[in-house]
């Protein structure tokens, strides 16, 4: 047989076998890819010097979900997505195996890789997916993402209201004092005392201005209609297409290299081994 055949066969041979490869690794190690989308409500108080452009009003909104697209993708944001007690009993996270620590740091790794966002620029909605083994476990994680959203907006407005009811019972306490100041400087009392109560007196209604203001600043936060509000436009579907891996592609090139490769060096050994049978022959 000529050289020329037995390295187009060995080739032929190596992309057949990186055919069958791939077909294999397709069909039991697939990808699946769940979607979801979450929908960036507008600010329900507009301000009206903008409102008069259209098309700044629109690049502002883009701005928001561009901006929460990015918060997603934070390394803050998705170690609480693996904190998470229901994503830790996945089999995508026990693959990591290891210590814990080992184990969430590679999560990580692997959501930056294969969970992604993408801020639709003519829409108001963000869009999410996940790509991993199991399709299952594909949509609980995207789905699981959105709660972690949710959970970090509730926590946030309770620290407020949390901040603002302790300042409220602070300043309770000094509206006490300050009453009870006032009483008894309505006594008859002598002029040393007098003044000194009256230097506390300026001193709690200080106190009450500032925690007012403080507490006026809270509230203004906490219920702050400029804000941008997000909901869920549905909850992501299992996906029913299974997709094959990136690197599954790779078997069919891969293959045809290694037989033209392999083709190549038998070639060249039976080159060898007849020059060398002529020297000796």
């Amino acid at each position: 047989m000529g050289r020329e055949r037995i390295i187009l066969l060995t080739t032929v041979l190596g992309l057949i076998i990186g055919g069958v490869a791939c077909y294999l690794l397709g069909k039991y190690f697939p990808d699946y890819t769940a979607r979801t989308y979450i929908q960036v409500l507008p600010p329900l108080r507009v301000d009206p010097i903008v409102s008069a452009s259209a098309v700044t009003q629109k690049d502002i909104q883009y701005g928001h979900r561009l901006s929460m697209a990015n918060l997603i993708k934070q390394q803050s944001t998705l170690r609480k997505l693996v904190d998470r007690d229901t994503v830790r009993q996945t089999k995508w996270f026990r693959r990591f195996g290891g210590p814990v620590d080992e184990a969430v740091h590679k999560a990580c790794e692997d959501l930056e890789k294969h969970f992604g966002t993408l801020a639709h620029r003519d829409s108001d909605f963000i869009e999410m997916w996940m790509t991993c083994r199991d399709a299952k476990e594909a949509t609980l994680i995207v789905n699981e993402m959105f709660d972690v959203l949710l959970a970090s907006h509730d926590t946030e407005k309770a620290e407020i209201a949390a901040k603002i009811s302790a300042l409220e019972s602070q300043r309770d306490v000094v509206q006490r004092e300050l009453d009870a100041l006032v009483k008894k400087r309505a006594l008859d009392l002598p002029r040393t005392q007098s003044e000194q109560l009256e230097k506390i007196g300026d001193e709690r209604v200080q106190m009450l201005i500032a925690l007012n203001a403080q507490v006026k600043k809270l509230r203004i936060i906490l219920d702050d209609p400029g804000k941008a509000r997000i909901q869920r436009a549905a909850r992501a579907p299992e996906p029913l297409q299974m997709r094959y891996p990136i690197w599954a592609f790779l078997c069919l090139p891969g293959g045809g290299i290694l037989g033209f490769v392999f083709g190549t060096a038998i070639v060249s050994i039976s080159k060898k081994a007849e020059d060398k049978s002529k020297r000796f022959g």
